[in-house]
């Protein structure tokens, strides 16, 4: 969550500005550069999927997108889902057999059980962290 965006103007504040806002200003939440007169219009939102969000990606063209990346994967990679929300966890039936799936997670999913799938129970950073140093090494002679 680097930065956050009006819902009316799409100016994007960075995350240290929301702070200082959030430090200095009561209505923080609201952008001050729109000219709309609705203030739920001008409501800068993080740029994040929430719960309950449709983004751009929900349309017929990003879902078909979304599932020919995961129709082409070598791995899928799942990181901080319960994999129990539509439309998220219908996404991982669509990998091709034999397609490993590595899900971190600090909670069970439906798909902890499936054939070919592997499971870390911890923060999403310092696995990928360990994941990249191990990567970083190179081979071992």
């Amino acid at each position: 969550m680097k930065t956050a965006s009006c819902l009316h103007c799409e100016k994007m504040y960075a995350a240290e500005e929301m702070v200082s806002r959030m430090q200095t200003n009561e209505d923080f939440y609201v952008c001050d550069n729109c000219n709309t007169k609705r203030v739920e219009d001008r409501f800068i939102k993080p740029d994040v999927v929430l719960f309950g969000d449709a983004g751009e990606w929900f349309s017929v063209q990003g879902f078909n997108t979304i599932l020919r990346h995961i129709e082409e994967a070598d791995c899928l990679l799942v990181l901080g889902t319960s994999l129990k929300v539509t439309p998220f966890s219908t996404f991982p039936q669509y990998r091709e057999r034999g397609v490993p799936m590595i899900i971190i997670n600090k909670g069970d999913t439906p798909y902890d059980h499936a054939d070919g799938t592997y499971v870390i129970q911890d923060s999403i950073g310092k696995t990928l962290s360990e994941i990249d140093k191990h990567l970083n090494e190179g081979p071992k002679s």
